[in-house]
């Protein structure tokens, strides 16, 4: 992240939304329906969508998490609409509902760069999160990474972390990629909800109590010899690599990005039409508003019509932005519109980009970006070092 956007603590009470507990904004309720960083089921995705339709702005945004969200709905929310929700079993526990921020190496599984299958990992950590009643009082900004070795989630602000080595054990991260300690991979779930109700016991006597493990006054874990790279830069490279996954082909599967994380329903109609060719019913969420789509590389023009970047050449692949005005309170700057218009002057050449309504810059790149705070003009966005104008 740019200098500028030091974290700070300010926020009082723990606003992050979910079925049981919507927040109201401008634009009406928001609802965010976490994955618990597996695979989702289209016909699930469908429901939500469909929803979004019924009941809100029409599409489906894709958190900084890697979670499914639906904004401008009624408040109170519709008994029909909650209903809906709880029949597509996505909230598996609703007394844990705003502790399953858990995000996955996407990629886990679809090739063969990952040092582990860290799926049934995953599974597991979610299974014993939800056995343990104290983990409910986790706050609701706590993020869990399963990284198979790649360093692609290792780069983003996690609480906790598994990084594997080999199929059979791996580094269990506390607060950052510098504390850590080696398990053994069928440890790892236990271990890490065991250091989750080690960080609520801690924060407990803490005023203001912290929101994240690295806001402790002392480390849950010691620090480690070996600090963990996350992406390696090519030589002669005169910026960090990001760690994102690239748009693009990925031999058979194909890694869609969703302009500005806002899916619609024409959006999803591409994903089903794809799916009804190649029997792949399952669909990937990534942290940074994109999709992996399984079997989908023979399918990118169906998704290209449907408005979805279909490789890294789309500025799509390096430009996004906050909600902004109208929908957030705290916003005057129309952050959605001024950011497809600036796209309209740049391809997927330079540094990632984010525009944001005001200093809190939600649902930023945990990585180095172009900070575009409440740009005036386009014209005078195209002028900061490192937007790179595209011709």
């Amino acid at each position: 992240m740019p200098a500028t956007a030091v974290p700070r603590h300010e926020v009082p009470v723990d606003r992050c939304p979910g079925l049981v507990r919507p927040y109201a904004s401008n634009d009406g309720s928001i609802v965010r329906l976490r994955t618990g960083g597996v695979a989702v089921d289209l016909d699930i995705l469908g429901e939500i969508v469909a929803l979004a339709r019924e009941y809100g702005d029409g599409t489906v945004q894709l958190t900084s998490r890697g979670a499914l969200q639906i904004r401008a709905l009624p408040d109170p929310l519709p008994g029909e609409l909650t209903d809906r929700v709880a029949a597509t079993g996505i909230i598996p526990a609703p007394s844990h509902e705003l502790v399953r921020n858990i995000i996955a190496s996407p990629l886990n599984g679809f090739d063969t760069r990952g040092k582990a299958d860290i799926r049934p990992l995953v599974a597991a950590y979610d299974e014993i999160l939800r056995s343990r009643p104290a983990t409910s009082a986790l706050p609701g900004r706590f993020l869990v990474a399963f990284d198979d070795g790649r360093g692609d989630v290792l780069a983003e602000q996690f609480d906790l972390a598994y990084r594997a080595i080999d199929p059979t054990r791996g580094i269990v991260h506390a607060g950052d990629r510098f504390h850590g300690r080696e398990v053994a991979a069928a440890d790892a779930p236990g271990v890490m909800v065991d250091l989750a109700e080690a960080f609520l016991d801690a924060r407990a006597g803490l005023d203001p109590s912290p929101w994240h493990i690295r806001e402790l006054p002392t480390p849950l874990l010691d620090p480690i010899d070996e600090i963990p790279a996350v992406v390696s830069a090519p030589a002669g490279a005169d910026r960090e690599p990001s760690a994102r996954l690239p748009l693009g082909a990925v031999g058979r599967h194909l890694v869609v990005g969703v302009p500005l994380g806002l899916l619609t329903c024409a959006q999803f109609e591409a994903l089903t039409e794809a799916a009804r060719h190649t029997g792949a019913r399952h669909v990937v969420v990534t942290p940074w508003r994109s999709i992996v789509v399984p079997e989908g590389a023979d399918h990118r023009e169906t998704f290209a019509a449907a408005d979805l970047a279909v490789d890294q050449d789309s500025p799509w692949a390096r430009l996004a932005a906050c909600t902004g005005a109208p929908g957030c309170a705290r916003a005057e700057l129309d952050t959605r519109t001024f950011t497809r218009r600036l796209a309209d002057h740049l391809d997927g050449t330079g540094p990632l980009v984010y525009i944001s309504a005001c200093e809190r810059r939600c649902g930023a790149p945990a990585e180095d970006y172009v900070d575009l705070l409440r740009p005036g003009t386009v014209e005078e966005a195209l002028a900061r070092p490192g937007v790179v104008r595209h011709g």
